[in-house]
C-alpha cells in the first residue's frame, strides 16, 4: 500500500502529494509521537453528489 504525504500548511490548507484539498470543513491528524508507524488524516469536506454506487440512480 503506498501512501500519500500530507502538508498541512500555517493557513491549514491541506495537500496530498502536493494536491491541495479543496472545500475542507474539518480535518483531524492522529499520530503518536511513539510509533514509527503512519498518522490518520480524517477529512470533512463538502461535494456534490454525481452517482453512489450502493444507490440506485435516480431517474
Amino acid at each position: 500500500m503506498e501512501l500519500k504525504t500530507v502538508i498541512i500548511d500555517s493557513a491549514e490548507r491541506i495537500f496530498l502529494d502536493g494536491e491541495e484539498l479543496q472545500n475542507v470543513t474539518a480535518y483531524k491528524l492522529e499520530h503518536s509521537a511513539d510509533s514509527e508507524g503512519p498518522a490518520e488524516l480524517t477529512v470533512k469536506m463538502l461535494v456534490t453528489i454525481g452517482q453512489v454506487a450502493s444507490e440506485p440512480k435516480k431517474k
